[in-house]
């Protein structure tokens, strides 16, 4: 079995409603004959693919009530908000690492 098909059976999400949270990336058809076994996928891809799963991990685990996989938008909706929740942490982080260097800087 393919990590990705452990990872959504984990979540409990069926494929049908995994394939439009990754839409962009591959469609329905070719993301089922991967994981068949007939097709291969770029590795860049399955990375893609197993990144989203993650993510989903993620927001099940931080979720007070199991998410309803089958609400689509609702759940791109929610991935969107905590990918760019975690961009402006980074952005924070990154900031304070430089005003921080600089105060160390400026008392030499």
């Amino acid at each position: 079995m393919h990590v990705i098909d452990e990872k959504l059976q984990s979540l409990e999400c069926p494929l049908s409603s995994f394939t439009p949270l990754v839409a962009g990336v591959v469609g329905r058809t070719r993301l089922t004959q991967f994981l068949k076994g007939s097709v291969q996928l770029d590795s860049g891809v399955v990375n893609e693919l197993i990144g989203v799963l993650n993510e989903m991990i993620e927001l099940k685990l931080a979720s007070v009530i199991a998410p309803n996989w089958q609400d689509t938008e609702n759940i791109r909706e929610q991935l969107r908000r905590r990918r760019e929740i975690k961009l402006a942490f980074r952005y924070d982080e990154s900031v304070l690492e430089e005003l921080l260097q600089e105060k160390n800087g400026a008392g030499n």
